[in-house]
C-alpha cells in the first residue's frame, strides 16, 4: 500500500499491555478475599440426639436454634419449650402465645442480620409430619429461612 507521497505504509504491531490487567486481576482477588465473612458457627449438640447425616460441605449460620427431640420442641430464641403431641396435628391456635414471642424476638432483633433465619436441629426419627408443622408455624410467624443442621459423614 502507498501512500500520497509514494512510500510504504508501515503497519503497526498491537501490543498487549499484562501489566495493568494483572493489577486489576490482583485487585479482584484482595476484594473478594477481604469480602468473605470467616466465623465459627455455634450450633451446639443436644445431648442425647441423633442428628441427620448430610454429605453437603455447606455451614450453618450462627442463627436461633429450635431443637426437636423426641418428646419436646425447644424454641431456644424465645425459650419456651412445647411437647411434641403439639406439632403431630395440624390444627393451630393464631391466638397462640408464642406467636407473638416470636413477633417481640423480631421487632427486638430487627437490626441483626440473621434475626429471620432459623437453625433447625431435629433428632433423626422425627417424623416428617412434626418437623413440617414446626417449621409451618415458624413461617407463619415471618421467619424467612430454616437452615437445618446435620452431621457430615467423617463426624
Amino acid at each position: 500500500m502507498l501512500d500520497f507521497e509514494g512510500e510504504k505504509k508501515r503497519s503497526k504491531v498491537l501490543i498487549l499491555q499484562l501489566a495493568p490487567m494483572i493489577d486489576v486481576f490482583v485487585l479482584i482477588i484482595v476484594f473478594l478475599i477481604k469480602g468473605t465473612i470467616m466465623e465459627e458457627t455455634a450450633v451446639t449438640k443436644p445431648e442425647g440426639l441423633n442428628l441427620a447425616q448430610s454429605v453437603s460441605r455447606e455451614q450453618s449460620e450462627n442463627s436461633p436454634q429450635v431443637i426437636i427431640s423426641n418428646d419436646k420442641v425447644e424454641f431456644k430464641l424465645v425459650d419456651q419449650v412445647r411437647p411434641i403431641a403439639e406439632f403431630k396435628e395440624d390444627d393451630f391456635n393464631p391466638r397462640d402465645p408464642i406467636f407473638k414471642a416470636f413477633k417481640k424476638f423480631q421487632e427486638e432483633n430487627k437490626n441483626l442480620e440473621n434475626a429471620n433465619h432459623i437453625n433447625v436441629i431435629s433428632d433423626r426419627s422425627t417424623s416428617y409430619k412434626v418437623l413440617y408443622n414446626v417449621v409451618k408455624i415458624l413461617r407463619l410467624s415471618g421467619f424467612q429461612s430454616m437452615l437445618f443442621v446435620a452431621e457430615g459423614e467423617g463426624q
